[in-house]
């Protein structure tokens, strides 16, 4: 009975609007091309397509078995492109309906504008032509509709009639289209890189080429057994992205282990890459020492190759890291990263060794901006976060940008002020904390020092702002900080605790920087890009040791022309050399 009722009014409908009223256009009039070349990407490309084999068919309103057309006897399946120009004298939207079994894809003017592809069917039974309906915005002019359709193991029918143009029209997602147009292979774009380091811990990042599952095997070196963790949501495999980030657990201390990345294949193959090795974090007081960069805002060959010249200076180096601003915009952050940075590095360092990311206030401009938290950040997905490596506990420090940057953020200028007072409610919670109070050497690190190094620097208060805890325990003596990295003002600076002296490689203007009085914990700031500057880019390493830690901090040539110890109770010792002695100079105020 609800069949019959179906059918009448489906043939009332199709009365009331028949296939032919759409201005002077015949909706049943249609070329078809078929081929064993012939695919969905055909009705965009045409690839596939020999033009001169089409073969002019009418597509009545009952509908049309293709089988009986291309003389084809299930359960053999067939693929047919249909194809028809058409040619209107201003911009116009026709909504059209189909009914198909089984499978088919409409593209107008090489834009697909709906598709069955993945769904399969049709939606009811019997077939009509209000089954599937969308939308064909055709330009002034001439216009080229294509429809790929795929056949059934028993059928091959079809239905096509015009639409009232009220008619809700169906939808392809963006995301979909997307993926139809760039499918997702089993590639590995770029990468793997490392992040978070942790008692324990270690996380493999790395993008595959398109949003396909992901995974990580390793194990001790030397040993046979591997481990697999994939990439995963709700216990099944993650596969609608192209970012995995998959977190290493249950290290040994210090251990040299073995990993490599899976790419699945479909969800029960998978295909294993090439094999790299990371060192497992230290939970002892072994020494380490890592390497410091900032304000790389080069174009990403001029940076690449100045990376290149350091390689050297990392062999040695547990880890990276990167105070702020490590491009100008953050528009493209794979041309940035990859290109203008980790593939630049030796494939020990860019897979081997951690990376460590400070947010700058560039790191809060161009369009892939939030990019940073997903491909560098922690997985807290804030700006600001501490971690223990050996016996150093590192925190980082979230010092956002000037006035220029939050001019870019207008939408979100409370978000920034709810943001802050969350960072310095986690600071006062993290100076208390055990990782922190029971660390021998403490490391703080933001893109903005605490200092104000010009007059009315927005940036630097807030540096002092969301770090006073820190700052105030370490005045106690009870938790001293030893180190503070910064960079921002593209000119190297080192305080000297507790006084308004500065060193420096470059002349100190009067007034320009309040120096080091009010902290009793060196500060040191790296070069950048600029004028009236020592060098345009400078790196340093820095090197723990049961008694003191070391500072050497290095020119574009990896000359030394900085170094100097800070032991446990925060005594500083120069240690000179006849370059540095050329170089920097102590500026007193």
């Amino acid at each position: 009975m609800k069949n019959n009722i179906r059918l009448l009014l489906s043939a009332l409908f199709s009365a009331a609007c028949p296939l032919v009223q759409c201005g002077n256009i015949d909706w049943h009039e249609w070329t078809l091309y078929s081929n064993e070349y012939i695919t969905a990407e055909s009705a965009r490309t045409f690839a596939g397509v020999d033009k001169s084999a089409g073969k002019k068919i009418v597509i009545p309103e009952k509908g049309v078995d293709l089988n009986s057309i291309l003389n084809v006897v299930p359960p053999r399946s067939s693929s047919v492109l249909l194809v028809k120009k058409v040619t209107v004298k201003e911009d116009t939207t026709v909504k059209l309906g189909m009914g198909v079994d089984w499978w088919f894809e409409v593209c107008c003017n090489k834009n697909i504008v709906y598709s069955t592809l993945r769904s399969g069917g049709n939606m009811d039974y019997p077939m009509t032509g209000q089954d599937h309906i969308f939308a064909l915005n055709l330009r002034k002019g001439e216009n080229i509709v294509a429809i790929y359709l795929k056949s059934g193991r028993s059928s091959f029918q079809t239905v096509l009639q015009v639409m009232p143009p009220d008619t809700p029209a169906g939808c392809i997602s963006r995301k979909t289209i997307n993926e139809i147009y760039n499918p997702g292979s089993p590639v590995l774009r770029q990468g793997p890189w490392l992040l978070e380091p942790a008692p324990g811990a270690i996380t493999v990042a790395f993008l595959t080429d398109g949003h396909i599952g992901g995974g990580v095997e390793y194990r001790l070196l030397g040993s046979k057994e591997w481990k697999k963790v994939w990439n995963t949501i709700g216990g099944i495999l993650q596969r609608n992205d192209d970012l995995h980030r998959i977190r290493l657990e249950g290290l040994e201390s210090g251990k040299v282990y073995e990993y490599r990345v899976l790419i699945a294949l479909n969800d029960s193959e998978y295909k294993a890459l090439d094999t790299h090795q990371f060192t497992a974090p230290p939970t002892d007081k072994s020494e380490f020492e890592f390497f410091a960069t900032s304000d790389t805002q080069f174009g990403a060959s001029k940076r690449g190759r100045q990376l290149a010249k350091w390689n050297h200076l990392l062999k040695n180096s547990a880890f990276q890291v990167s105070i702020g601003d490590l491009s100008a915009v953050f528009d493209d952050f794979e041309a940035m990263l990859f290109g203008g940075y980790f593939n630049w590095q030796t494939p020990e360092i860019y897979h081997n060794k951690p990376f460590v990311s400070v947010r700058g206030n560039h790191e809060m401009r161009g369009i892939q901006r939030d990019r940073w938290f997903s491909l560098l950040g922690p997985a807290s997905g804030e700006g600001y976060y501490a971690f223990r490596y050996g016996d150093v506990c590192f925190v980082v420090l979230d010092t956002l940008g000037d006035g220029t940057d939050e001019k870019r953020n207008p939408l979100t200028h409370e978000a920034l002020k709810s943001y802050m007072l969350k960072q310095r409610k986690w600071v006062e919670n993290i100076v208390n904390s055990p990782e922190y109070s029971t660390a021998g050497y403490r490391v703080v690190m933001s893109h903005a020092a605490p200092t104000a190094n010009r007059p009315g620097a927005g940036i630097s208060k807030i540096a002092n702002q969301v770090g006073e805890p820190l700052f105030k325990a370490s005045k106690s003596g009870e938790k001293l900080i030893h180190l503070y990295l910064a960079g921002h003002i593209h000119k190297y600076r080192r305080t000297v605790p507790g006084s308004k002296s500065v060193y420096a490689n470059a002349p100190v203007a009067a007034g320009e920087t309040a120096a080091g009085e009010n902290f009793n914990f060196p500060i040191v700031i790296m070069d950048g890009p600029g004028k009236n500057i020592g060098f345009e880019l400078s790196a340093c390493t820095v090197k723990f040791t049961p008694d003191f830690l070391e500072v050497k901090c290095f020119d574009e040539e990896s000359r030394c022309f900085d170094h100097f110890t800070v032991n446990k109770q925060g005594a500083v010792k120069e240690i000179d050399n006849p370059y540095k002695n050329s170089i920097l100079k102590l500026y007193e105020f």
